[in-house]
């Protein structure tokens, strides 16, 4: 089972923002649950209100890296138009040394991802829909994602400084070329669609035929088949093969018409990041053991890829 931060719970919280919540919604709180699952450490709250209203609370103390987070989810929920199936945020606030966000509360569980879930179909229809709701990009200080990511993918290179003793083989005895991908992984995001950038199961919530999007902390602008390119790790660490965690992702159109050389490049620039923060002493546990994990499927997708060096093809016993 992934490992998850300990949160907080509703009581931490200061008596005066918990005032403050029940005064926005004009009704006390009658029963306040810790949601489980995510690698954050703030607040996250699910509020049930004594009129039937069911709130979702999100805090951070003001000097917790995760406050700025909660500042940028708010920026991005406040841009996202009415259509994308997002949770509605109703208040943002700083007080008391906290940064806190209200939203309407979703009803609906995490999906599983893995290859006979019937949750999968759903999920894959929502991702399809949002380059079309979110083209052009409607949060106008959103940064471009090669901006974002330019200090996170490298990766391979810090690696490939001092190779550690414990690197898979497989990544060590292509560790020259994965760096050598990784230096092009930004040549081909730009784009003008918003993207969330952080499609895990734990930030999705399905009811019947609908799926839901969460936690938008890490949305930036970008090419619009990114967000495939995003989710379809997650598909691996869920149960399936690299291959058909492609093949599902061509249900979504924005990824059947990406440049394939763009994923390849991506993908290595993707895995060095988490194959680096993996080992990232100053990292939360429960941060370092999903970087684990995560590398592990990034590169199963790398090896599928068959990446193009020179112009042609590698020989798939030189990847393999």
């Amino acid at each position: 089972m992934e490992e998850a931060s300990v949160r907080p719970g509703w009581e931490t919280l200061p008596r005066a923002v918990r005032l403050w919540v029940q005064e926005q919604a004009g009704t006390q709180v009658l029963e306040a649950r810790t949601t489980a699952g995510g690698l954050t450490s703030g607040v996250a709250t699910l509020a049930s209100m004594a009129d039937g209203q069911r709130l979702f609370i999100k805090a951070a103390r003001e000097d917790d890296d995760t406050a700025e987070l909660c500042r940028a989810e708010a920026r991005a929920a406040s841009a996202l138009p009415v259509a994308v199936p997002a949770p509605r945020l109703r208040r943002h606030a700083e007080m008391d040394g906290w940064t806190v966000l209200v939203f309407d509360a979703v009803d609906g569980r995490h999906p599983s991802l893995a290859p006979s879930s019937l949750d999968l179909p759903v999920v894959l229809s929502t991702v399809a829909g949002l380059s079309d709701l979110l083209t052009p990009c409607p949060l106008q200080q959103a940064p471009a994602v090669g901006d974002d990511l330019a200090a996170d993918f490298t990766g391979w290179q810090h690696i490939a400084s001092t190779p550690p003793s414990d690197l898979d083989p497989w990544a060590q005895r292509h560790l020259e070329q994965l760096v050598e991908l990784e230096q092009q992984s930004l040549l081909a995001l730009d784009g003008s669609t918003m993207l969330h950038t952080d499609l895990r199961a734990d930030n999705l919530l399905v009811s019947g035929d609908q799926a839901w999007i969460v936690d938008w902390s890490w949305a930036v602008r970008g090419a619009a088949w990114l967000d495939a390119a995003f989710l379809l790790p997650q598909l691996v660490l869920a149960g399936h093969t690299a291959a058909s965690a492609e093949t599902a992702m061509r249900a979504i159109p924005a990824w059947r018409e990406a440049d394939s050389t763009a994923i390849t490049a991506f993908a290595a620039g993707l895995t060095g990041l988490w194959e680096a923060g993996s080992r990232n002493p100053t990292s939360p546990s429960a941060l370092r053991a999903y970087r684990r994990r995560a590398a592990a499927a990034g590169r199963a997708w790398l090896r599928h890829r068959n990446p193009v060096w020179g112009g042609r093809r590698a020989l798939t016993g030189r990847w393999r």
